[in-house]
């Protein structure tokens, strides 16, 4: 997407320095800035979800997180970002920098927070809704694999493994969090270790998809894993 598309997107046409500022992680020149402007783009992006999804008649608490989780995750947003062209406009300081998806999911939310100082709460909801026109369109809604691993061990008659062993190689600032999960079924010893995200229940989700990728290995008249989808 075109950098003036974006700024019209975001409402920030008008912005240029406050625009710029959001779209520029440390890594690209930046400040300080733009984790503080991440972050409460963070909440803002909840805040709003729940604004929508309660005008959708989503109101049971369950169906409201499940549904909350889809869309504001680390895979769905950077997903995003990458589709808007975001990642064209951040160019590293050090040219061996890979931008990760965490910098590019975090403009997103700078972004919205941006628009939110400058507009508003109504200014941002009306950004979000069409940003999830987008992600419906583009099918970036993330799966919610800690819910098919859970109903995987019910299924089995299983209890499921503990999805607490977190590791945190960051900061309590900049926190850098992992899951490791270790099972042992029928004789296979099964373990896997998550990515680093910045929220441990994007970790959790992770190490959940790739648990069910190693049980899909074990032949399926044993685990029956056709309806999960990997």
């Amino acid at each position: 997407m075109h950098t003036n598309k974006l700024k019209e997107l975001f409402h920030l046409t008008q912005h240029e320095t406050l625009f710029t500022t959001a779209v520029t992680p440390k890594s690209c020149g930046g400040t300080e800035e733009f984790k503080y402007l991440a972050l409460i783009g963070d909440k803002i992006l909840d805040l709003c979800l729940i604004e929508l999804l309660s005008k959708a008649k989503v109101v049971d608490t369950g169906a409201l997180t499940r549904n909350m989780k889809q869309i504001h995750n680390w895979k769905t947003l950077s997903q995003l970002a990458y589709f808007l062209g975001l990642d064209q406009l951040m160019k590293p300081i050090d040219p061996k920098h890979v931008l990760t998806g965490e910098e590019v999911k975090e403009a997103i939310e700078a972004l919205l927070a941006t628009s939110y100082q400058v507009h508003g709460i109504p200014a941002v909801i009306e950004i979000v809704t069409d940003l999830l026109a987008i992600i419906d369109q583009e099918k970036y809604q993330e799966i919610d694999y800690i819910s098919q691993l859970y109903e995987f061990f019910q299924e089995q008659r299983l209890s499921p493994p503990e999805l607490s062993d977190y590791q945190n190689t960051g900061s309590d600032h900049d926190p850098h969090w992992s899951i490791t999960l270790k099972v042992n079924y029928l004789g296979e010893s099964l373990q896997v270790n998550s990515d680093t995200f910045a929220k441990k229940q994007e970790a959790k989700n992770q190490a959940a998809q790739m648990l069910l990728q190693q049980l899909q290995q074990i032949p399926p008249d044993l685990f029956g894993l056709s309806s999960y989808h990997l």
